[in-house]
């Protein structure tokens, strides 16, 4: 190559890098606009599902008694059962050995005179 000639396609190369630089920078921008869209389109729906599902959440747990704030009376009940039941078997118990002497009593002979 002669010295015209490559000083003519270096000149068109650089003029090629500039615009390519430039359409580097552009579009460079523009996702970087996007980018920024993109989150603020997230945004909206995601807020709006996160506020469906604590209300979902809130819902479940004061229908079922799940939780802190729900579930504590819930377990309160549970122990009172227990311990009622708990106690109707002591109860139970001792009735059945109540029963047990009151047999053995009856079972014995009944003494005459004196």
């Amino acid at each position: 190559y002669s010295e015209p000639e490559i000083a003519y396609y270096g000149g068109e190369i650089q003029e090629l890098n500039q615009t390519l630089d430039e359409r580097m920078q552009q579009r460079a921008q523009k996702a970087h606009e996007l980018e920024g869209q993109i989150d603020e389109k997230c945004k909206a729906p995601m807020q709006v599902f996160s506020e469906a599902y604590a209300a979902a959440v809130e819902s479940l747990c004061a229908s079922k008694g799940y939780g802190r704030k729900y579930g504590e009376p819930r377990r309160k009940a549970q122990e009172r059962v227990r311990t009622l039941i708990a106690r109707a078997k002591t109860v139970g118990a001792n009735i059945e050995i109540l029963l047990d002497y009151v047999k053995s009593m009856l079972a014995l002979p009944i003494e005459e005179g004196g």
